[in-house]
C-alpha cells in the first residue's frame, strides 16, 4: 500500500512567470476543452437518442388503443350504411340513416389520420398539451365537437322516429349500441369545453 501511495503523483501549482508560459500553457489546455466540448455533445446525441427511442413506446401504445376504440365503430357504421336495405335508406327530412352512418365514419377517420399524424411527428419535450404548441388545434377541436355533438343529436332523431320500425334487430341494436356511446362521449367533450372555459 505504501508502495502505490508513493508512485502516485502529486499535484503540483503550475506557476507561470512570463507571458510565453502563459501561451504555452494555454494552448496546452484549449485541445483538452475542446476534448471535453466534444465528448458532452456526443453525450447529448446518445441521451436524445435513447429518449426518441423510449418515446416510440408511449405512441405506439396511444396508437393500439386508439385503433381498438375507434375502428370497430368505423367499420360497423361502413358496414351497416352499404349493406343494410331494411331501414338505413329510409328518408326524415331529406335525411337517411345511412348518410348520417357515412358522415360519421369518414369523419372518424379523418380526425384518426390527423391524431396519428401528431401522435408521431410531434416532439412533446415534457409538454404533452398540442394547444400550447397549436393554438389553432383548440378552435378546430371546438368547432368539429359542436358539429359532432350536432350530428349525433340528428342521428338520434332519425333512430327515434318511426323508420327504426323498419329496422332488422341487429341494426337496431347497433344504431341503439353507437349511438348511445357517441352521445354520451360527445357530450363529456362539451362538457370539458365548458369547464376549460371558466
Amino acid at each position: 500500500m505504501a508502495d502505490i501511495e508513493n508512485n502516485i503523483p502529486s499535484a503540483k501549482p503550475i506557476i507561470c512567470n512570463d507571458q510565453n508560459s502563459l501561451e504555452n500553457l494555454i494552448q496546452e489546455i484549449q485541445p483538452i476543452s475542446l476534448i471535453n466540448n466534444i465528448q458532452a455533445q456526443n453525450i447529448q446525441v446518445v441521451n436524445e437518442e435513447i429518449l426518441e427511442n423510449y418515446d416510440i413506446f408511449p405512441r405506439l401504445f396511444v396508437s393500439i388503443i386508439l385503433m381498438i376504440i375507434v375502428y370497430p365503430i368505423i367499420f360497423l357504421d361502413l358496414y351497416y350504411a352499404y349493406n343494410d336495405n331494411s331501414c338505413v335508406n329510409e328518408p326524415f327530412n331529406g335525411i337517411t340513416i345511412k348518410i348520417y352512418l357515412e358522415v360519421c365514419s369518414y369523419l372518424s377517420i379523418t380526425v384518426t389520420l390527423v391524431a396519428f399524424y401528431f401522435i408521431w411527428t410531434v416532439k412533446a419535450n415534457g409538454d404533452f398539451n398540442l394547444y400550447n404548441k397549436y393554438p389553432y388545434l383548440k378552435v378546430i377541436n371546438i368547432i368539429l365537437t359542436f358539429f359532432v355533438f350536432s350530428w349525433t343529436i340528428t342521428g338520434l332523431i332519425l333512430f327515434f322516429n318511426d323508420n327504426n320500425k323498419k329496422c332488422t334487430k341487429s341494426v337496431y341494436n347497433y344504431l341503439y349500441a353507437s349511438l348511445l356511446i357517441k352521445i354520451i362521449s360527445i357530450s363529456f367533450e362539451v362538457l370539458k369545453l365548458f369547464k376549460t372555459k371558466k
